[in-house]
């Protein structure tokens, strides 16, 4: 009797353990997720002043940007829809390119529109909600502002950043959970 007495202190002293380790597992996780989420936005942080930087100065893009946002066709011998749609895949390559220098791999959209609410350039993908959007915008400077005599934002949209964190940690998540099983 006294040696099933000691099976089951042991199994409950083990199953205790088990919870507890899974609960500091899991403030691991939310740590590593709040630091995930530190490291993004000084990633951003970098990415966004380097695409305010070079959306300053007229360039080949801020020309083409600049051109299908004041509907201007005398340039262009296309059509002002393809000049649009050429803005937009070009500005999207040019953002995407930004945040992979900072080492940010997740999906994003993005808006350009002036405070009055005009719009004028969306990204070629959008996210079907709005409310779970993580939004970063960009108020612009230099020849873009000027050339429509307005102030312009270009909003950042990140959706599901979640799951992008949770990524970032696999290398720690997935050990702890099957060292976790094992035992």
């Amino acid at each position: 009797m006294n040696g099933r007495k000691t099976h089951i202190i042991i199994f409950v002293i083990f199953i205790i353990s088990i919870i507890g380790l899974a609960i500091i597992q899991y403030q691991y996780l939310r740590i590593g997720l709040n630091l995930a989420k530190v490291q993004f936005n000084q990633k951003i942080g970098i990415t966004v002043n380097e695409i305010k930087e070079e959306l300053k100065q007229p360039n080949e893009l801020t020309f083409l940007v600049g051109k299908a946002i004041t509907k201007e066709d005398s340039y262009f011998k296309l059509s002002m829809d393809s000049v649009q749609e050429a803005s937009r895949y070009f500005l999207n390559d040019f953002l995407k390119d930004k945040l992979l220098q900072q080492g940010i791999k997740t999906e994003f959209t993005y808006a350009l529109y002036a405070r009055d609410s005009t719009d004028y350039l969306n990204s070629p993908k959008s996210y079907a909600t709005e409310n779970t959007l993580l939004k970063y915008p960009i108020a612009l400077e230099g020849y873009l502002p000027r050339l429509v005599k307005k102030r312009l934002i270009l909003e950042l949209q990140f959706n599901n950043l979640n799951s992008y964190f949770l990524s970032q940690l696999n290398g720690l998540t997935i050990p702890s959970l099957l060292f976790i099983i094992a035992i």
